[in-house]
């Protein structure tokens, strides 16, 4: 129940063995005079705790916040990705339209076997 911070001659006279009716009123006020004692030191010590409690609290904020933050610009790049990958993907289709028709042109009538003719500019007269 006594503290360390509690001086020993209080702590003596708390324990002492007469216990006369003034002595009796001194050993109340002597508690009362502990248990003051205690109890500021268990405001300092709530009060500490608070503070470092407060200041995680405030850290943890701070961390939600920056994820947060970080949440959105990762939402945001994603849809420009999206946006670049689809825009890629169509490019992509028509040139590889063009390869395709590079590599294998449609049959032409040379190579369906038909002889070639030839009009002249002017047309048939």
């Amino acid at each position: 129940m006594f503290s360390s911070h509690v001086p020993s001659n209080l702590q003596a006279v708390c324990f002492g063995v007469s216990m006369t009716k003034a002595c009796a009123h001194d050993m109340r006020f002597m508690l009362y005079i502990v248990l003051c004692h205690r109890l500021g030191a268990l405001a300092r010590d709530s009060d500490m705790r608070a503070s470092k409690l407060s200041r995680a609290l405030e850290e943890c904020e701070a961390h939600r916040r920056r994820f947060e933050d970080l949440e959105g610009c990762h939402s945001s790049v994603k849809q420009r990705l999206e946006a670049a990958r689809a825009s890629d993907d169509l490019f992509n289709r028509t040139s590889q339209r063009q390869q395709s028709l590079q590599e294998n042109p449609p049959a032409s009538p040379a190579r369906r076997g038909e002889k070639i003719r030839y009009i002249p500019p002017t047309g048939f007269m």
